[in-house]
């Protein structure tokens, strides 16, 4: 792409996101490998709407239902937008949206309608690359915040491939816990799970004990290419149709 897109050029379109969250809210952009949806984008956010508290009752209604799928359908803007350098179009901190129990175009009932989300964090932000190819060993990135923490499989380049985001219950090295501060997670932690081939049958199921997550970058005490151990949470978010073409 040219560096119109990553100026903030793209014509404004509606951009969906998953929900997860309730300390810390974080949106997570539903690919797809053609523009211009064909980003990978990990947001930290706040909700707010004049004198109520939406953010409030969007945990409130998470905790009640049980419900793993809630998502966002934004106002039309340009996801390029969100990490713009340019002083002409400054980056974007904020957008209206509307929050659904369920998918926002698979039948979701809408709780929250045209409340303000400000973007306090960009976690990650990756425009697919076609020639790059497909990465050969599945991998995953750590994000969150507290005791919050959460992983998003890491898509490739170009199809097939799918999305996927999955609660974290712990981690450990060599039978000890182990944590990233906050200002690791802000920016993600990268592991790559060795031996096993990224496709959607090797996925990460729930409640399963990852013995070989190879760190991609130093966190802590650790190099890259440490070893840590991973036990997964709960599953919120799994989709391969969108991303199979």
């Amino acid at each position: 792409m040219g560096m119109d897109h990553m100026m903030g050029m793209d014509h404004p379109q509606v951009h969906g996101m998953l929900i997860v969250g309730e300390e810390t809210v974080y949106l997570s952009h539903l690919p797809m490998f053609h523009h211009p949806h064909d980003y990978q984008v990990i947001l930290e956010v706040t909700f707010t709407n004049g004198d109520s508290d939406p953010q409030a009752a969007y945990v409130e209604d998470r905790r009640q239902t049980q419900t793993s799928v809630y998502t966002l359908e934004p106002e039309a803007f340009s996801l390029p937008g969100l990490v713009s350098t340019d002083p002409q179009h400054p980056a974007l901190e904020s957008f209206r949206g509307t929050v659904y129990r369920g998918h926002f175009e698979r039948g979701g009932r809408p709780i929250l309608k045209d409340i303000v989300v400000s973007v306090t964090n960009v976690v990650h932000f990756r425009q697919f690359k076609p020639n790059e190819g497909l990465p050969r060993q599945l991998a995953y990135l750590f994000f969150g915040k507290g005791q919050e923490l959460f992983m998003a499989h890491l898509i490739a380049e170009r199809p097939p491939d799918f999305d996927q985001i999955m609660s974290v219950k712990g981690i450990s090295q060599d039978g000890t816990s182990q944590e990233f501060t906050d200002e690791e997670l802000r920016q993600g932690v990268p592991v790559v799970f060795l031996g096993r081939a990224n496709k959607p049958k090797n996925r990460i199921r729930e409640g399963e004990l990852l013995r070989e997550g190879t760190l991609q970058v130093a966190t802590g005490g650790n190099a890259p290419g440490a070893v840590v151990q991973v036990e997964a949470g709960g599953e919120f978010y799994f989709e391969k149709g969108d991303l199979s073409f």
